[in-house]
């Protein structure tokens, strides 16, 4: 796993649209999440593949807390012993909006469990938290359970690459 990036310090204010808070490394700040949940489990084996993801504004406590909670139901949806694979790619989302100097990204996170079933209702409630969360940073939040392959979280979201910052 290759995560070299960091936090912008002090507070920044956005001056188009709903942008409030610190200017946060979505790449740092899942990297610190992957770790902390993954401490809690009995992982014999994690494979993680990051792409580099932008920084958006936000409060870095509830990006933790989103990142925290996908990966948890991700990693709870097996057996210990299992296998797991993530695969988080970000791509520029043509289909929303950019704001100014800031574009919209796609996050997508894909993960070989299955999100059907009983799975839906089990995580619920922890789903209805993320949603929640990303529509607080002008973002939404996609499931879907794809044939054969696992499922794909996608998360769209205002933000930038910091080229310097990614290497």
């Amino acid at each position: 796993m290759a995560f070299n990036d960091s936090s912008t310090p002090g507070r920044a204010y956005h001056p188009v649209g709903n942008f409030t808070g610190n200017l946060v490394s979505l790449h740092t700040v899942f990297r610190e999440s992957l770790e902390k949940v993954k401490a809690g489990f009995d992982l014999v084996r994690l494979i993680v593949r990051c792409e580099p993801l932008p920084h958006i504004y936000g409060n870095r406590e509830a990006i933790a807390e989103l990142f925290e909670n996908l990966v948890r139901i991700i990693l709870s949806s097996h057996a210990p012993g299992y296998k797991f694979y993530l695969s988080i790619r970000c791509d520029e989302d043509n289909a929303n909006p950019s704001y100014e100097d800031l574009k919209s990204y796609l996050i997508r996170i894909h993960a070989n469990i299955s999100t059907s079933g009983e799975w839906n209702a089990v995580n619920a409630a922890a789903l209805l938290r993320c949603n929640f969360i990303v529509a607080g940073l002008n973002g939404n939040l996609q499931v879907n359970n794809i044939m054969n392959t696992g499922s794909l979280f996608s998360i769209s979201l205002p933000g930038k690459m910091i080229a310097d910052a990614i290497r």
